[in-house]
């Protein structure tokens, strides 16, 4: 039996034994869609129907970060209405269990609002332009920049934005998430002129000038194809960094035991020549370091180190950050939950 297949019948048992505080439990990802590597993990989130989330849980299962979270019915239907980008986990998924009858209606209704949604032309344009409008606040913040791995940061989310607003007004939307975008991209039937080029671009900007150059200009472009005026934002305002708090270092383990696998796609990518894979990867991880931990590190620079002609040196870069969060977690007393057999997964649960 494949890795992924005994991690999903461990959190079906798991959930049997919670049933009764459940509602669905769903499988979304590679492994729904078809492309799951020796590498990839299996992504499962599950619904409550209290406020017990016993079946929550982050491991690392040989080499593999492992994050099994809830969601709510709200943030489901806000997914089926394109109010929240996160469309795969509800259009390209597979339930693994059920409560009820009625759950599992209720969350196949959504998918098939979902479907009525896309094929609302004026309803997916409002939304296309809603993305565009986030992607115009991105673009303001690089220009205003004058540090090229934060700029890179911030363009990879543009990127993401634009390239969802662009996705749409194609009245479809990416259902391999980032991982395929741009491969995605170039099978849609209509694109902002040159669009594939200034995407392009952006990942091999050198420079900060250069970078920011070519940011406005594929914004610029969207507009023109959302026949939206290049609208104007006000500067954006420079805020003094929040002192740190306390460290946690065990919501910090629990942070790295879900990024880990952000870590592995950047050295997968390495290996590949992934270019754009790696720079959105690393752009969100980066963004995540600097956002979501509690402890200092020496550093949480990845950008600076990311060139698409060989993605080596920042593979070295996130090795070596890597490295930095696991002894400073282990340092301040946190447990990195990992583990070489799914057996191990039971006893921790004392399931067998």
């Amino acid at each position: 039996m494949k890795l992924q297949e005994q991690v999903l019948t461990y959190i079906t048992q798991r959930t049997n034994h919670l049933a009764e505080e459940i509602a669905l439990v769903v499988c979304y990802g590679s492994y729904v869609t078809g492309n799951a590597t020796a590498l990839s993990d299996v992504d499962v989130f599950y619904i409550p129907r209290s406020k017990n989330h016993e079946l929550s849980e982050t491991f690392i299962l040989k080499g593999i970060g492992y994050d099994i979270f809830p969601l709510s019915w709200e943030i489901l239907e806000e997914i089926a209405d394109f109010k929240n980008s996160l469309s795969p986990l509800l259009g390209d998924s597979r339930v693994i269990y059920s409560y009820s009858p009625q759950e599992l209606q209720r969350f196949e209704d959504l998918q098939k609002q979902m479907q009525r949604q896309l094929a609302d032309k004026q309803l997916m344009q409002e939304r296309a332009i809603a993305r565009l409008t986030k992607a115009g606040k991105l673009n303001q913040k690089i220009q205003h920049t004058d540090s090229l791995s934060f700029a890179r940061e911030l363009a990879a989310k543009q990127l993401s934005s634009l390239s969802e607003s662009i996705a749409y007004q194609n009245q479809t939307y990416f259902h391999k998430g980032m991982k395929e975008q741009y491969q995605e991209l170039q099978k849609m039937d209509a694109l902002p002129e040159k669009f594939l080029q200034g995407y392009q671009a952006i990942l091999q900007a050198q420079t900060l000038p250069v970078l920011q150059q070519a940011a406005k200009k594929l914004f610029t472009s969207t507009c023109a194809f959302l026949h939206q005026p290049e609208a104007r934002y006000p500067e954006p305002v420079l805020t003094a960094e929040i002192p740190s708090s306390k460290p946690d270092y065990h919501q910090t383990a629990s942070w790295y035991e879900e990024v880990c696998s952000s870590f592995n796609k950047i050295y997968s990518c390495e290996q590949t020549g992934n270019a754009a894979l790696a720079f959105l990867t690393a752009g969100s991880l980066q963004s995540s370091l600097k956002e979501d931990l509690s402890i200092d590190l020496a550093t949480t620079d990845l950008l600076s180190f990311y060139d698409f002609k060989d993605l080596t040196r920042l593979s070295k870069q996130a090795r070596a950050i890597e490295r930095d969060c696991e002894i400073s977690i282990i340092a301040g007393g946190g447990t990195i939950h990992r583990y070489d057999t799914v057996d191990e997964l039971y006893q921790r649960h004392k399931m067998k």
